[in-house]
């Protein structure tokens, strides 16, 4: 998709933001640009991966140590750095020119309404985004 917007084959995409973010690492004249919402408008919208400890584990402490290394300085950078994904912990600076979290005024969506692709593509073909 990028390259096609990049060849001018079409005018604009839906992508996950680090794609973008892999061409610029290699070629920072990559003629394509994200687009950061902080209005509250839909395009706003932000996957969420989350990581928690069930409370059923008999494995407690190994868990938590897990989650703890997950948010620890160290893997927040190479998160942010090497993934392009935005950094969840105020020590650790976004990669390039990618807008901090806590600055993005997020849309009021229920991500659960997107388990449908059917319904998705639906969705998007009828507000003309496919």
């Amino acid at each position: 998709m990028l390259e096609a917007i990049a060849a001018g084959e079409i005018d604009v995409g839906f992508v996950n933001h680090y794609y973008l973010y892999r061409f610029l690492d290699e070629d920072p004249g990559f003629p394509v640009a994200n687009r950061f919402y902080t209005d509250g408008d839909p395009g706003a919208l932000v996957n969420v991966a989350g990581a928690g400890v069930i409370a059923t584990t008999d494995n407690t402490d190994a868990a938590q140590d897990l989650v703890s290394c997950l948010l620890s300085t160290e893997a927040q950078e190479y998160f942010a750095q090497t993934n392009y994904e935005l950094p969840v912990i105020d020590e650790v600076a976004p990669w390039a020119d990618l807008p901090r979290l806590d600055s993005l005024e997020l849309p009021a969506f229920d991500l659960n309404l997107l388990a449908d692709l059917d319904g998705t593509v639906d969705m998007m073909v009828a507000v003309g985004a496919l």
